[in-house]
């Protein structure tokens, strides 16, 4: 697990006066007129001269050839940060987030914490206060963020409540990474609205994805899952106009005890009604927010809907829509379905267990969320070939 918080332990920073986006590099060769925008990651005595602050991981501070250095010192659990790695420094220097690692193929940008649903599992509880910073923190991410990422995505709450504040960041990823795919996680119920969803698609993102859950054929269970009445009529009334401009959609389900019973039903659903879908994703739950409160509602034996699960992803694989299934273990789950199981949890919350060690396709299986120490399943087992 990589933690992406932390503390600032001593910071010789001016007052800044609100939160600040900013890259680190190692790069002593970056020409003079880049370099008041970086934060430079110390490594030794030397410091080069005209980066806007520098940065160490030492648990206590240190002298520096150079006076009066703006410095920022953090605990050394922080230290997997890197060369090219964007964080947001705290307007009062006390604290550190991650919002971009270079290096990481899990880089999803919160836009908002805001929703129009109440999933009873939602790993990101809605909250109501005003949180338009995080749009102008996307912004500045994804003018520092690499072009050489192979993804990206956008997450929230509900990111299509910014209206054409999320017009505008799509539009904003297009430009400044125009090699890199976008990931968006959606409700979809706002491209109910058809214009909506013609704006999106006047953007022309090169490669852009909508992820959209729907967790059962039946409104009823849906919309009970969501906590919101309609929800299913209008998202599915949104990805029906996100494909009339072929916009790819993933559809995702998430498996947890009051999903797994209509698991084939769902699969039918989706053949028959939403063709056109790019592909299907199930997902195990990750036992955080809201899954973890309602854990006695939410929780089943991943083992005992396997049947229901190899069900329904045989019935739309033979069908040519692609599926997969994210967060579950191999150990769990019969050989049936282990061409479809991916590595899926982000890197930064991943863990395995002591008897994973013991096990012949480790280096195949996702593992556990870290939040499983909530609740583990307990016929975890090492495989033997």
């Amino acid at each position: 697990m990589i933690p992406l918080n932390g503390k600032i332990l001593l910071s010789t920073l001016p007052k800044i006066g609100k939160d600040k986006v900013i890259r680190l590099s190692n790069n002593q060769n970056m020409p003079l007129p880049l370099r008041k925008s970086e934060v430079f990651i110390l490594s030794g005595r030397e410091v080069p001269s005209g980066f806007w602050g520098y940065i160490t991981f030492n648990d206590q501070s240190q002298e520096y050839d150079a006076p009066d250095v703006p410095l920022l010192c953090l605990n050394s659990e922080m230290s997997h940060l890197t060369d090219g790695d964007i964080i947001r420094v705290s307007n009062d220097s006390k604290r550190v987030r991650v919002l971009y690692r270079k290096q990481s193929q899990h880089n999803f940008i919160l836009l908002t914490e805001q929703c129009n649903h109440y999933c009873l599992m939602c790993s990101q509880p809605p909250k109501t206060q005003d949180d338009s910073y995080l749009v102008e923190n996307t912004k500045d991410v994804l003018r520092l963020a690499s072009r050489g990422s192979d993804e990206i995505g956008f997450t929230g709450g509900e990111p299509t409540l910014l209206g054409d504040d999320f017009i505008n960041l799509v539009r904003l990823a297009e430009s400044y990474l125009p090699e890199t795919a976008l990931h968006v996680l959606s409700n979809g119920r706002a491209f109910g609205d058809l214009e909506y969803a013609r704006k999106l698609a006047e953007v022309r993102h090169h490669d852009l994805m909508i992820g959209i859950p729907i967790y059962s054929d039946a409104p009823e269970i849906h919309n009970y899952v969501v906590q919101s009445d309609n929800a299913l009529d209008e998202t599915v009334r949104g990805l029906i106009n996100l494909s009339r401009f072929s916009i790819p959609i993933e559809i995702r389900i998430v498996l947890h005890n009051v999903t797994k019973d209509r698991l084939l039903n769902l699969a039918q659903f989706v053949s028959r009604y939403l063709p056109f879908v790019s592909q299907v994703a199930f997902m195990g739950l990750e036992m955080v927010g809201f899954a973890r409160a309602n854990k006695d509602l939410l929780w089943v034996e991943p083992d005992s809907y396997s049947s229901q699960l190899t069900e329904a992803v045989e019935f739309l694989s033979v069908r040519n829509i692609s599926t997969s299934v994210y967060n579950l273990q191999l150990c769990l789950m019969p050989k049936a379905l282990w061409p479809f199981m991916k590595k899926a949890i982000s890197d930064w919350k991943n863990v395995y267990e002591p008897e994973c060690n013991e096990c012949d396709v480790r280096d195949k299986c996702g593992g556990f969320f870290s939040s499983h120490i909530y609740k583990k399943p307990i016929n975890i087992r090492p495989v033997k070939l």
